[in-house]
């Protein structure tokens, strides 16, 4: 039947007039036990199913079941061959199993289920009466809708099997079809070929109008050849071109026609008329998209045997179809008139396309367009078209006008007399209130926006943001820390991860890093290299979007891996990704977690042959405490790229005797100490023992005021007892990095605010303090600015 799929099995959807064969008393004959699985120990529970086939009836039905008899009998063992041999089954399973396909029971003694079951489950059946009152035979029951039935076992050592049959018919309410399954599950599941059947008279309306609906939806979906099919089947072209897979036409028509529209029955059925309509817009611009037409009409050509070559489909009009060969004019008029649809439709959205582009560059130059912008575009698309004839063409240039605007390329913050011509109005106070002086220009609310999203995303305004500028949200303090909460719990803050975090701690772009001698270095792959970056990459985004205090970027106590990275730093801990990396969390435990312990860092810090001490603690000093060395002199020297060409000597022992030139000794004396607690990491960041020598790691060594830092855990306490120093330095990071600029002593303040945030701050507290201030805000007045902001804005839009 259709609500099971037919035959119950994994057959195709039947409709026969077995499947849909309905009757008014239905004979079932079920069988539990003896299949391939053993059925469960204990009482047997037999489930009746009922289910409506018309379901808009408002009653449950009623189901008489009718001299219910039962039989037991052993389970036959099934033969079971071995290895290579065939199976042969006994002549006893063979009688049984034909005897099923027959629809008859096996032979054996059989019992009324009333004198089977319990008394309570007899007294719940309720035999002899059903639930409407009608009378029924003594060995009769009835229920409304669906029931179970708990049936005793008898005692064996072996296993059981039962032997159920019963008549079903409708009582009560007879003009209802109802679908009865039996099975061992609730669900009416089974795990065999399902006993079923449908029940109802076919005299009835019920039935008429089960049948009625049965046709109707044979009629939508016609039936499918049962076979495999085959690729051209799969993928079928029109007619009149070769069809048969892997010939050159068909090829021919997949690569360079691309396209057929086969959607109707889905348009016509399936879809309301709103999407109906969107579907045919989206269909209209692919088809207009490419040389559809042209490609489509000079294939016909080929097929037919007639140059049509240095024809266009615009060409062909009834004189040119006249002439062509009968069979052929059929395709082609086809095909003009659907040219002619879709080039209709395309010239009735025209205004709309120039109205998109006028949208876009609105987005694109951050801000809304003054009417005389809006005209001047118009105007330069007019002028275009009218020399062109092309709509698409004036289109593209008119998109490449935006594009190449002074506008869209810089980040114009116009002085303000400008801006108030513009139409664009700017704040009329400062952050505390006060009246504007000179010295001050506040910023507009589409600059701010502006500003916001380059800062917190390294992209444009949203339209969320693009609507708090347009409603003079962003001149107000709580305007602004409400879109950067926002901002920055939105996944395009990842890109403050790529952008801030990685040029300040130097894995920018380390997806492109080439310093690794990967010949030595052979599990250093692409994937891994890859994994790396995302690794730190998500470490930060996840410090910044779940709002973790900063402290965490030192001390965290989880990583981001995928299971190539796992595989490459020897975690044993489960990981599932094969893809973007995931939270791992206990990452202490295999000495991972936290900034100083990422691949990307450690490598980046490393040269390729080797780790370098060196290179890793002007890390520290340079981008951690922001204490750089002065750079070395040019009679410096360096160390040589391969440790194996040390000459026996340790890295440890081969930089002492380097820091023996008294010009290099007073740096190294800074810098080394900081590298060397690193050095249990490789130079590509895999935790290690040993030197590749055997020799033991030396990873401790004493700073200049006698300070021991041993290991990466005595350069985090180290640098935990620097906390205001490192808060410090990232305050002076965000704070150039937002405004764009060196941070100057007037910034002095703003800093001392983000660094008496504590460790505790988060990224959202800083970037908010930012945001937040005058310097962000305002533009002072003695700010460079473009010399002639006006004059290149007016000369772009001429």
């Amino acid at each position: 039947d259709i609500a099971a799929a037919g035959l119950g099995d994994e057959s195709p959807l039947e409709f026969s007039y077995r499947t849909l064969n309905t009757k008014s008393t239905h004979r079932f004959i079920y069988v539990r036990g003896g299949g391939r699985m053993p059925s469960p120990a204990g009482p047997a529970k037999v489930y009746l199913n009922v289910s409506r086939i018309n379901p808009t009836e408002n009653e449950k039905p009623i189901i008489i079941w009718r001299n219910m008899t039962l039989a037991f009998r052993p389970i036959i063992r099934r033969t079971v061959a071995k290895p290579g041999e065939s199976v042969v089954a006994s002549a006893e399973e063979l009688a049984f199993t034909a005897a099923l396909r027959r629809g008859e029971l096996p032979k054996g003694q059989r019992a009324p289920l009333k004198a089977v079951v319990s008394p309570e489950t007899a007294a719940q059946l309720n035999f002899g009466k059903a639930p409407d009152g009608t009378t029924l035979g003594e060995n009769d029951f009835a229920s409304v809708g669906s029931t179970m039935i708990e049936i005793p076992m008898p005692e064996s050592k072996d296993p059981m099997a039962l032997n159920l049959e019963v008549h079903a018919e409708v009582g009560g309410d007879r003009n209802q079809v109802v679908r009865i399954t039996f099975s061992d599950r609730p669900d009416g599941q089974t795990r065999i070929t399902p006993t079923r059947g449908l029940v109802g008279d076919m005299k009835m309306p019920a039935y008429k109008t089960f049948r009625s609906g049965v046709d109707e939806y044979a009629r939508l979906l016609p039936p499918n050849s049962h076979g495999e099919p085959t690729p051209a089947d799969r993928d079928p072209i029109p007619d009149p071109f070769d069809n048969q897979y892997n010939t050159p036409e068909h090829d021919e028509f997949v690569q360079q026609i691309l396209y057929i529209r086969d959607d109707k029955f889905l348009a016509e059925n399936l879809v309301d008329a709103a999407t109906r309509t969107r579907l045919d817009h989206a269909w209209n611009d692919l088809f207009a998209s490419f040389d559809y037409f042209n490609l489509y009409l000079h294939m016909l050509g080929r097929h037919y045997k007639v140059d049509l070559s240095q024809k266009t489909i615009g060409q062909m009009d009834k004189a040119a179809i006249a002439a062509l060969p009968a069979e052929m004019k059929s395709y082609v008029t086809t095909l003009r008139a659907h040219y002619d649809q879709v080039t209709a439709a395309q010239k009735m959205s025209q205004p709309g396309h120039v109205n998109n582009a006028l949208d876009f560059a609105a987005k694109a130059w951050r801000r809304p367009l003054t009417e005389k912008e809006k005209l001047s575009l118009r105007g330069f698309y007019d002028k275009t078209l009218k020399a062109e004839t092309d709509h698409r063409k004036a289109l593209r240039a008119l998109i490449a006008r935006v594009l190449v605007a002074p506008q869209f390329l810089y980040r114009v913050e116009a002085a303000r007399n400008i801006v108030m011509n513009s139409g664009v109005q700017p704040a009329s106070f400062t952050t505390d209130h006060r009246p504007l002086t000179t010295d001050n220009q506040p910023l507009t609310n589409w600059e701010m926006a502006s500003r916001l999203s380059f800062f917190l995303w390294s992209s444009l305004p949203d339209d969320e943001l693009r609507r708090a500028a347009n409603a003079g949200e962003l001149v107000m303090e709580e305007g602004i820390k409400r879109q950067v909460k926002r901002m920055l719990a939105d996944a395009k803050a990842r890109r403050l991860s790529t952008e801030f975090f990685g040029q300040w701690l130097g894995f920018y772009h380390f997806d492109e890093f080439k310093g690794v001698d990967t010949a030595r270095f052979t599990e250093f792959t692409d994937d891994v290299r890859a994994a790396m970056y995302d690794e730190a990459v998500s470490f930060f985004e996840h410090i910044v979007r779940k709002e973790r205090p900063l402290r965490e970027m030192l001390t965290a106590d989880y990583t981001f891996l995928n299971k190539d990275l796992a595989t490459f730093y020897g975690v044993k801990q489960d990981v599932k990704s094969t893809d973007r990396a995931e939270l791992v969390t206990g990452a202490n435990a295999f000495q991972r977690g936290g900034l100083l312990r990422l691949g990307a860092v450690l490598t980046a810090t490393s040269a390729p042959l080797r780790t370098s001490p060196v290179k890793r603690g002007d890390w520290i000093l340079r981008r951690i405490l922001g204490t750089p060395t002065p750079p070395p002199p040019a009679d410096a020297g360096s160390l040589p790229a391969d440790d194996k060409m040390f000459g026996g000597l340790s890295l440890k022992a081969k930089l002492e005797q380097h820091k023996r030139n008294a010009t290099c000794a007073n740096c190294h004396y800074r810098i080394d100490p900081l590298g060397f607690s690193l050095e249990r990491y490789d130079s590509t960041g895999r935790w290690r023992e040993k030197y590749a020598d055997g020799n033991a790691i030396e990873d401790s060594a004493a700073l200049p005021d006698k300070t021991e830092v041993a290991g990466v855990t005595g350069l985090l306490n180290y640098l935990q007892s620097k906390d205001a120093q490192v808060r410090k330095t990232m305050a002076y990071k965000l704070v150039g990095y937002a405004l764009g600029r060196t941070v100057l002593a007037s910034d002095q303040l703003l800093v001392e605010r983000m660094v008496n945030a504590g460790s505790d701050a988060t990224m959202t507290q800083l970037a908010t303090e930012v945001a937040t201030s005058k310097q962000f805000r305002f533009r002072r007045g003695g700010e460079e600015r473009p010399a002639n902001v006006k004059s290149a804005v007016n000369t772009a839009m001429k």
